[in-house]
């Protein structure tokens, strides 16, 4: 049996529809747990009406709101499938997603299955694909934590590796990353390359109201708490130090070393020729645009 768990908080517009898609999944044998992280408008209500007509369907009620992390691990905790998946409240899986995932665990023998999304932004116009680039099959830790990692609402794992590694509430964004790079190294990982999930930014989600500066906090956190991993795995450290400087760019910070640093690692004149546009200015055009090209493309 897999257990299904959605974390939801003020949701009342979307969590039907989410649970929804998940209750018609194609592959029936699961328990879906909604923990309800003390929202204030009708989502408690919704779900309550949701449980009474599926009895696949268990409420958890957080009397004070905890956040996302610890609203998950609650989920865990209350897990009885040999396998755990995440959904989000404002997403959509599409029907064969369990399916296709449990059949790909068990040809791979593997620990961990991920998939490709789709993420539309709250305008509904926008489509960007993620992961781009990458093949079904199994995934190299060193790509899964520069490249590839995945979305919390993509995965299926093992309970065992759920219950091993909770997520960390002190990790304030980016928390499905820092669970990646955690679980990662041990664990066998397959990816499926077709979208499977529908990934909607609302306008008052956390992805769309985190500003540049969190970002950068958050990443320098990732780069600083896993030095010891940065040292072994050099992609992973490339990848974080490409983001930081993005970021800086585009809030118009050009004084950081970020770019100079991935030169040094790789010695490749293309990332000297990035750190010298960005110190002179000229690269927050070119991110400028291509951040409101991927944000603007149609569907």
């Amino acid at each position: 049996m897999i257990s299904v768990i959605i974390p939801t908080f003020n949701r009342e517009n979307t969590i039907e529809k989410s649970v929804k898609s998940v209750l018609e999944q194609s592959y029936s044998n699961l328990e879906l747990i909604i923990v309800d992280d003390c929202s204030n408008d009708n989502t408690a209500e919704i779900v309550k009406q949701i449980a009474k007509k599926d009895d696949r369907v268990k409420c958890i009620f957080h009397n004070s709101n905890k956040g996302a992390c610890v609203a998950r691990n609650t989920g865990i905790s209350a897990a009885t499938g040999e396998y755990i998946a995440f959904q989000d409240s404002d997403d959509i899986w599409r029907r064969n997603k369990l399916e296709k995932q449990m059949k790909a665990l068990l040809d791979w023998n593997a620990d961990i299955c991920y998939c490709k999304l789709l993420r539309h932004n709250y305008h509904n116009v926008a489509s960007v694909f993620y992961p781009n680039n990458l093949k079904s099959g199994l995934v190299e830790y060193q790509d899964f934590i520069s490249k590839y990692h995945a979305s919390t609402q993509t995965i299926i794992a093992k309970a065992d590796v759920f219950r091993k590694f909770n997520f960390n509430p002190e990790v304030k964004q980016f928390q499905d990353y820092d669970w990646c790079i955690r679980v990662g190294q041990n664990s066998r990982i397959v990816y499926i390359d077709d979208v499977l999930v529908d990934v909607y930014l609302q306008a008052n989600s956390i992805t769309t109201l985190q500003s540049d500066r969190k970002s950068i906090a958050a990443y320098e956190y990732l780069l600083n708490n896993y030095e010891e991993i940065a040292k072994i795995y050099p992609l992973f450290k490339i990848s974080i130090l490409n983001q930081i400087g993005k970021k800086k760019v585009l809030i118009g910070d050009t004084s950081g070393n970020e770019f100079y640093n991935v030169f040094l690692m790789t010695r490749n004149i293309k990332d000297y020729f990035k750190y010298v546009i960005y110190r002179i200015g000229l690269l927050k055009i070119y991110y400028t645009f291509t951040h409101w090209n991927a944000n603007h493309r149609h569907k």
